[in-house]
């Protein structure tokens, strides 16, 4: 690898450039034991008279350590500061959030690097929110300076930030832990990117190296896992692909989701393939994706097979946003979906982890559930549904209120409601059925409503009104939940019945069926309810 003018190669020397280059632009993390080893692991390179000056920013400035650590090089070539000390009820955590902050600003054009020393501790004390601000703001500021930062945490206690760091591992090029075991010293790489060069897990023993610019030497390595390793492996749960022994066959068969989840926990580049079998798999197959995209990175190559029932444009959208490469129908043939997977050798998703998995979810929720809500769930479905953050629709479905036939109520009404596709939902609003048709265009809607109700639609409410447009919907969301605050009288709003009235009659200026909802506002059904001669007239 050729390196850049702007990179920077750690003090470990016998092994290759790319395990100990910090790349520019990049966050790398090194947790150690103790302070002066990981110092000496990091400092020989500022000694170059080549190097502009490294940025170098210490919680606890020891000049003896800092000697120590650069030995025999000189310090001129070395930018030290120390960290502004900031003191509240947290303690020294503050310290490291502030100086994560203003880094970016802290830094001169002048710098070949950063290097920040803190107090495993230090992070310890933190929320698990305020470290990832940490992480996200050093690599916000490694970007915009397009410099190579290393965030060192050391101490006793060092070893334990490594599950908390994998977690922002969406932020991070690189984690390695520096620690003695046995009158060694053991430099682990837990992974490690640069520009063209990808290493998973890797172990190596380092002794102090008698050279002028100090640092450490290898005494013996693991060859680095390159992308190479594993690129070529398949672990599915998809029972289309099947191991074929007399071919050296690269698909690992496995039994569920869960066991390809943990493949994936301990690979590089391999190519992982889920399996949906039904509606209710989509969510936990989704946040597994999520989680693999954002604690093993982007070169994980991910396939989602759908057996039985194919998946809905909006549950493809789901998938593809939590970090799938490739989605297949229940048709493909086994042959199309292995030169689709083929295909993906080599290839790096192009696109960040995704940032909130919750909101993904929440959005997503409407599309997994059906029948008959609770009004106020139904109005939260409704509009996480509208306000997906996955797609760019403008029309995600159509809300229809309708009024039910005078003589029935509105809860009468609406137990026909029985619709056969996910993401249909219904509710009782007052003296009104209300219902959300998920992906539902202008042009069928009244072709879904017959699907969706037992009995035909025009025997069971007289008019409706239905918004398309993602405006309109969350509009009419607003004026429904003005409603419920304004009309609600007991805890139970389908105690209250439509007055009987003749169907032909004139609705009443200022009665409650027209105070929120009024008439004028509701298409008329064309279709006219055939209704049945009562017996004294079949008589007569």
């Amino acid at each position: 690898m050729t390196r850049t003018t702007r990179d920077y190669l750690l003090g470990i020397y016998g092994v290759a450039d790319p395990l100990r280059t910090l790349a520019r632009g990049n966050l790398y993390v090194l947790l150690a034991e103790n302070e002066a080893d990981a110092l000496r692991a990091v400092l020989p390179s500022a000694a170059a008279d080549t190097e502009p000056p490294l940025f170098l920013l210490l919680e606890q400035p020891d000049r003896a350590v800092l000697k120590k650590a650069a030995a025999p090089m000189s310090l001129s070539s070395i930018r030290a500061f120390a960290a502004a000390p900031v003191r509240n009820l947290r303690g020294r955590g503050a310290g490291l959030v502030e100086s994560a902050r203003s880094l970016y600003s802290a830094l001169s054009p002048g710098v070949s690097s950063a290097v920040l020393s803190f107090g495993a501790e230090s992070a310890l004390m933190l929320h698990a929110e305020e470290l990832a601000r940490v992480i996200a703001d050093c690599a916000v500021a490694a970007q915009d300076r397009a410099l190579p930062i290393l965030i060192i945490f050391y101490g006793e206690t060092a070893l334990e930030l490594s599950g908390a760091l994998m977690r922002e591992s969406a932020h991070l090029s690189g984690l390695a832990l520096l620690y003695a075991s046995e009158k060694e010293t053991k430099w682990r790489t837990v992974f490690w990117h640069v520009p063209g060069f990808h290493s998973g897990e890797s172990e190596m023993l380092l002794s102090p190296a008698a050279l002028p610019a100090g640092g450490f030497k290898t005494l013996s390595a693991a060859k680095a896992e390159d992308v190479s390793g594993d690129d070529d492996f398949i672990w599915s749960a998809a029972p289309i692909l099947e191991y074929d022994e007399g071919k050296n066959s690269p698909v690992h068969p496995l039994g569920s989701n869960a066991e390809v989840f943990e493949r994936g926990l301990m690979s590089t580049a391999a190519t992982l393939v889920f399996r949906i079998d039904q509606p209710s798999d989509i969510k936990p197959a989704a946040k597994m994706i999520a989680e693999l995209r954002t604690r093993r990175g982007r070169l994980l190559k991910i396939a989602v097979c759908a057996v039985g029932s194919p998946l809905r444009a909006s549950s493809e959208a789901f998938l593809l946003a939590c970090g799938a490469n490739l989605l297949f129908e229940p048709k493909a043939t086994a042959g199309h979906v292995r030169v689709m997977l083929s295909s993906l050798s080599g290839v790096t998703f192009p696109h960040a982890p995704p940032a909130d998995f919750d909101a993904l979810a929440r959005s997503f929720e409407v599309i997994s559930v059906m029948g008959l809500q609770a009004v106020g769930k139904f109005l939260e479905l409704a509009e996480n549904a509208v306000r997906s953050p996955f797609d760019r629709q403008d029309m995600h479905g159509a809300f229809v209120l309708l009024e039910p036939d005078p003589s029935l109520t509105a809860e009468e009404a609406m137990t026909q409601f029985a619709p056969r596709r996910s993401g249909d939902i219904g509710a009782v609003l007052g003296n009104r059925g209300v219902v959300f048709l998920s992906g539902c265009h202008p042009s069928y809607v009244e072709l879904s409503l017959q699907r969706t109700f037992l009995l035909d639609p025009a025997l069971l409410f007289h008019s409706y009104h239905a918004a398309f447009d993602d405006r309109d919907v969350l509009a009419l969301i607003a004026r429904c939940r003005a409603f419920l605050a304004e009309n609600r009288t007991s805890k139970n709003i389908y105690d209250r019945r439509l007055p009987r009235r003749p169907a032909d009659a004139a609705p009443q200026p200022g009665s409650r069926t027209t105070d929120r909802f009024r008439l004028s506002l509701m298409k008329p059904n064309p279709i006219t309810p055939v209704r049945c001669k009562s017996r004294a007239s079949q008589s007569e």
